[in-house]
């Protein structure tokens, strides 16, 4: 049987005036940095009695 090895092809027009569903403002660059440096003093505090531990991924 032939048919199961035929992928349909349908060609549509590109609408760039459709929303996209991403319409969330961006981070910049120092608010990312910013973020990121309240993670890991949270972090820091959060494993601050265990000396070998520095990230969740080496707590048990």
């Amino acid at each position: 049987m032939v048919f199961g090895r035929i992928a349909p092809y349908v060609g549509l027009p590109v609408n760039n005036e459709a929303p996209t569903g991403n319409e969330m403002p961006s981070e910049t660059s120092a608010d990312i940095a910013a973020r990121v440096a309240r993670a890991r003093e949270m972090q820091e505090a959060r494993f601050k009695d265990n000396r070998n531990i520095y990230y969740n991924a080496q707590h048990n």
